[in-house]
């Protein structure tokens, strides 16, 4: 079967419909990032091509355009358009969820085989301000979103994800007794640990205990599944 691909039935749309779809295109692409990462065109251009044939359409019933401005107004809207909708096709891959992100309707089809995402790499954690530290990934070929845990000490080796995004805890792995409070542990009332459940790549983790070393992981999901989690990369908490 043919690839899922984006419908191109926007093509008859006409009147303020046209304008509610290009809205829903630009608030789709230019809204989520990832899986839209590098768009062909800018948010600005499209909203000028929006205002432009918005504007000549009210002047058009108010009797102070003509027609012919409407549709000339249209066509460049329906341009701007088209230039987004092959690059929304390459990054969907034939995902009709991504197809739907991007404001564009999907066609039938089949879709491709998604993998389930790689381990993160190239996770790096630096200081804010005060109290706060930001982590961030490379980009993972095919997720659509990231998770992030932040711990004030190493995850223990049963804390494990597996492809549908479940901790598992294998039998006759009880954790071990938790040792003593290193210096570096926060004291009661303090945040150990922080689990970030928002899509994007970029992490940030605030009001943590200064003098404190925390360490954090990440994990990437598609429609297929959830990756691995990453190796961890720590920093301590200083005084600005």
């Amino acid at each position: 079967m043919v690839k899922i691909r984006c419908k191109l039935n926007y093509h008859e749309l006409r009147t303020t419909k046209i304008k509610v779809f290009a809205i829903g295109v630009r608030d789709g692409v230019f809204g989520n990032n990832p899986p839209f990462i590098t768009p062909p065109t800018t948010i600005a251009a499209l909203q000028l091509l929006i205002d432009d044939y918005s504007a000549k359409y009210d002047a058009f019933l108010l009797h102070t355009a003509s027609l012919s401005e409407v549709d000339d107004a249209r066509d460049l809207l329906m341009e701007g358009l088209d230039l987004i909708r092959p690059y929304v096709d390459t990054v969907a891959n034939g995902n009709a969820t991504i197809v739907s992100l991007a404001g564009f309707v999907p066609t039938k089809g089949s879709t491709t085989n998604v993998i389930i995402p790689v381990q993160p790499f190239g996770v790096n954690l630096v200081r804010g301000i005060q109290g706060e530290l930001i982590a961030e990934c490379a980009v993972i070929t095919d997720a659509d979103s990231y998770g992030a845990v932040l711990a004030s000490q190493p995850l223990p080796p049963w804390f494990t994800i597996n492809g549908f995004g479940q901790v598992v805890i294998e039998q006759g792995s009880t954790p071990t007794p938790v040792p003593p409070l290193p210096p570096s542990a926060p004291s009661a009332g303090t945040i150990g640990g922080i689990l970030d459940l928002t899509k994007t790549r970029k992490k940030t983790f605030k009001d943590l205990e200064v003098g404190v070393t925390y360490y954090v992981y990440f994990w990437a999901v598609n429609a297929a599944g959830v990756s691995p989690l990453s190796n961890a990369v720590s920093k301590k908490v200083i005084e600005l």
